[in-house]
């Protein structure tokens, strides 16, 4: 029942209708806007953010990026890379 009284976390604006602070996605905390990345544009030329902010973003780029490297040494190799080591020593 305390679900229905949780405090929901939303975008905070200026005036203006420029975004200060954001709510990142993936780790849910309100953060300012310096702590995302740019993506883009809107129509009216304001720019976009991403939905995850630096952090998140860095720690899934991460993995990706390990995933990646381990899939191309499997292409080039046959065998994963610390198969690769093992044998070059």
């Amino acid at each position: 029942m305390n679900d229905m009284f949780e405090e929901t976390l939303e975008d905070v604006y200026d005036e203006e209708g420029n975004i200060l602070m954001k709510v990142c996605s993936c780790c849910g905390e309100l953060k300012p806007i310096s702590k995302f990345y740019k993506n883009g544009r809107t129509v009216s030329g304001k720019p976009r953010y991403r939905r995850d902010c630096k952090s998140c973003y860095k720690v899934g780029n991460t993995e990706r990026v390990q995933e990646y490297r381990e899939r191309k040494w499997v292409e080039r190799y046959g065998m994963p890379d610390l198969e690769v080591r093992e044998v070059e020593e």
